[in-house]
């Protein structure tokens, strides 16, 4: 999510507040520290938030609402990677991740992220 998308994110907010009552008790406090949009904890709580507004059968949000929705939802955006994930994978496997990653000529954490976030 950019700086430009606050007020749209303020309109997306207050559709799922009007919208979905299983979701507009939290839209309604993320409405208020909207101010905070280009935070990573801001969106991960608008992605849950969204989740929860699409999965209430009571949501009477249209097919429009879900597309402007779905368009602002956001990965966080950090820079700095500092988790690990540890995979067991057999010789061929990472044979085989090796090898494509060299094709492209990335390493094979790159390649990995590229295939699960692309």
């Amino acid at each position: 999510m950019v700086e430009n998308n606050k007020d749209a994110v303020i309109e997306v907010l207050k559709t799922i507040i009007a919208k979905s009552p299983a979701a507009s008790k939290g839209a309604l406090t993320l409405y208020d520290s909207a101010n905070n949009i280009e935070d990573n904890a801001f969106l991960f709580q608008y992605n849950k938030i969204v989740e929860e507004a699409f999965a209430d059968p009571g949501a009477n949000l249209t097919n429009k609402d879900r597309l402007r929705i779905v368009n602002l939802l956001g990965r966080p955006q950090s820079k700095t990677r500092t988790e690990v994930l540890r995979v067991r994978i057999n010789q061929y496997e990472l044979w085989k991740l090796s090898k494509d990653a060299a094709q492209l000529g990335v390493s094979i954490s790159e390649y990995v992220r590229k295939r699960l976030f692309s």
